[in-house]
């Protein structure tokens, strides 16, 4: 008997908003993350919060779950600006 294949879960499903926000009230983690935010916003909770918030951030993460399921990662580490060793 053949199971229909599960569904697949893109990366912007699962860090949504609702998601996240729980997570920043980690100190250690919230400074993690200020080191990728633009230096023209402000280094707070509140901003990164903002920022899932976007469009453009969930974009972002459709892309990268392409990318990840077609083995296309190489071109979009490259798009980031990053070497290939940053997808090992």
């Amino acid at each position: 008997m053949n199971n229909p294949p599960a569904p697949r879960l893109r990366l912007n499903q699962v860090l949504t908003p609702g998601a996240v926000t729980p997570l920043l009230s980690d100190p250690k983690l919230c400074e993690i993350l200020y080191q990728h935010l633009p230096e023209s916003l402000d280094k707070t909770p509140e901003e990164i919060q903002a920022v899932v918030r976007t469009p453009q951030f969930s974009q972002a993460l459709v892309s990268l779950s392409e990318a990840l399921e077609s083995g296309q990662l190489g071109p979009l580490l490259r798009q980031f600006g990053l070497g290939p060793d940053a997808g090992n």
